[in-house]
C-alpha cells in the first residue's frame, strides 16, 4: 500500500511512463511464455506442429517471393489464418462476457483461452520485414518446412 502511495505522489508523467513499461515487460513476458509453450504443445501435438509449419511457411515465402503476386497471396494467407483465430479469440471473449454472472470466476478460463487464441493469431501473421535475414536463409528454412511437414504426413 505505502508504495502505491508513493507511486501515486510522483508527476503524473512519469505514472503514465510507468504504467507503460509495466504493460510492455507484461506483454513481452506473456509473448514470450505463449512461445515457449507453443513450441511444447507442437512437439507433442501433430496437428498444431503442422499448422504453425505451414504460417512459417506462408511467411518465409512472403519474404523471398519475386513475384508480386505470390508474395501479396501469401501475406493475405496469413492474415487470413490469424484473422480466424482472431474471431475464435472473440467469441472466447464474448462466451466469457455472457457467462459471466452465471459462472462468476470460472468465466475467466474463457478470458485466458481467448488470450491463447489472440496469441497464436499473432503467430500466423507475424511477419518479418525488417529481420536482416538473406533469401538465402528463407530458402533454406523453407526445405527444412517442407522436409519436416513430409515427415509428419508419413506418421499420421
Amino acid at each position: 500500500m505505502e508504495t502505491l502511495n508513493k507511486i501515486l505522489d510522483l508527476p503524473v508523467i512519469i505514472q503514465g511512463a510507468l504504467g507503460s513499461f509495466l504493460f510492455w515487460l507484461l506483454y513481452e513476458s506473456c509473448k514470450r511464455f505463449f512461445l515457449v509453450a507453443s513450441k511444447f504443445v507442437a512437439k507433442h501435438n501433430r496437428r498444431m506442429r503442422h499448422e504453425v509449419l505451414v504460417y512459417e511457411r506462408m511467411q518465409a515465402i512472403a519474404m523471398t517471393s519475386g513475384d508480386p503476386n505470390d508474395r501479396f497471396h501469401m501475406i493475405l494467407g496469413c492474415i487470413y489464418c490469424g484473422l480466424s483465430h482472431a474471431i475464435k479469440g472473440l467469441i472466447y471473449i464474448c462466451f466469457g462476457l455472457v457467462t459471466r454472472d452465471l459462472l462468476g470466476p470460472m468465466s475467466l478460463i474463457a478470458y485466458g483461452f481467448s488470450i491463447v487464441y489472440f496469441y497464436r493469431a499473432y503467430g500466423a501473421v507475424a511477419l518479418e520485414f525488417n529481420s536482416g535475414k538473406s533469401n538465402d536463409d528463407y530458402e533454406k528454412r523453407i526445405k527444412e518446412i517442407d522436409a519436416e511437414i513430409a515427415i509428419l504426413k508419413q506418421g499420421v
